[in-house]
């Protein structure tokens, strides 16, 4: 099986261009524990491609393609896609990203590893999300239309706030707002700070966790991941840390289930992003999906004893998956440690 895996911000997609340091640190993480992963399954042809600033895993018989211009990324990408059994995308939802190229490869009869164009369309959008929580009753911030002209004079809720991206990755050009004088400051400076289009929402209490499933390409069975917890400095996303034992476990399981089950197409590895009352007094608040990998990846995958490769391809006959009897904490850029 040749299997074309890209990471857009290592693939050489943004090659002439500053490198956003917190997302990519993240995305070269996420690459080379995939890279890795797959490379031991049985049958498996890896392809990938590099920006030439940087440097592949190293992995045998890794094929690499290096790119130093946006131009021939796309070029490739297209003629990679096209002669591969599999393709899987890892790239940020702003500005519409991932979307493109989970169209591009619908177009091309390649999207068989990866979430539909439609699933992608409806958690890639924050302002669509909202809205299918809204009709599916899943607690969640609310969330309103952000004017660019004329950018509002105060917020449509009360302090402390949050302006996002509609289209966002993390917290890329995120902001915390906690009084009518940082208002201010934002509006004034608006058209370079603020990524449009974009969003308010009510800031919400809460532990930030999240809770992932591998959805079997083939089946559609979703196999699921313990509950972790988020780590942040500030709005900076830092790691986490699994498992996260909390009240309203099994509540916050069957919301999951229940997220799944309102977003038809949803494929490979997905995480959910909530918000947790350490104490179980509110049920849990849900902020977005990623359909995609994310940076939770490196721990699960140090403290599964197996390798997640037969499920994220969709094999027949997996080997039984089982924990490491310890927790596991991780950061961005993929260091991770098991503790008692």
């Amino acid at each position: 099986m040749k299997l074309y895996v890209t990471e857009y911000l290592c693939s050489g997609a943004c090659a002439g261009s500053p490198f956003p340091d917190s997302l990519l640190d993240e995305g070269r993480a996420m690459w080379a524990a995939l890279l890795c992963d797959l490379q031991a399954a049985d049958g498996v042809e890896l392809v990938t491609t590099c920006d030439t600033r940087l440097q592949p895993p190293a992995i045998p018989e890794l094929q690499v393609h290096w790119v130093d211009n946006p131009a021939k990324e796309r070029d490739l990408f297209e003629q990679l896609a096209q002669v591969a059994d599999g393709v899987i995308v890892i790239a940020p939802e702003l500005e519409g990203v991932l979307e493109r190229r989970v169209n591009l490869l619908r177009d091309w009869g390649k999207g068989q590893l990866m979430s539909t164009p439609s699933a992608v369309a409806v958690t890639a959008d924050k302002w669509k999300f909202h809205q299918l929580c809204r009709r599916e009753s899943f607690r969640c911030p609310d969330t309103w239309l952000l004017a660019d002209d004329p950018f509002p004079a105060a917020p449509p809720c009360d302090f402390p706030c949050l302006v996002k991206p509609r289209l966002g990755a993390g917290t890329t050009a995120t902001y915390r707002v906690s009084s009518q004088s940082e208002w201010e400051s934002l509006r004034s400076r608006h058209a370079e700070l603020v990524l449009w289009p974009a969003l308010v929402q009510t800031f919400e209490q809460g532990v930030p966790h999240s809770i992932c499933c591998i959805i079997d390409p083939q089946a559609g069975v979703p196999l699921w991941l313990p509950l972790g917890q988020q780590c942040y400095s500030g709005l900076t996303y830092t790691g986490g840390l699994i498992p996260s034992h909390v009240p309203r476990n099994r509540e916050i399981h069957n919301l999951a289930c229940a997220i799944l089950a309102a977003i038809p197409g949803l494929k490979g590895y997905i995480g959910i992003d909530l918000l947790v009352d350490p104490l179980g007094q509110a049920p849990p608040v849900v902020l977005e999906v990623n359909p995609r990998l994310t940076t939770s990846y490196l721990g699960y995958r140090t403290l599964a004893t197996t390798s997640f490769a037969p499920w994220i391809l969709g094999h027949e006959n997996k080997p039984e998956l089982n924990w490491y009897p310890h927790g596991v904490r991780f950061d961005t850029h993929g260091q991770t440690t098991l503790s008692r």
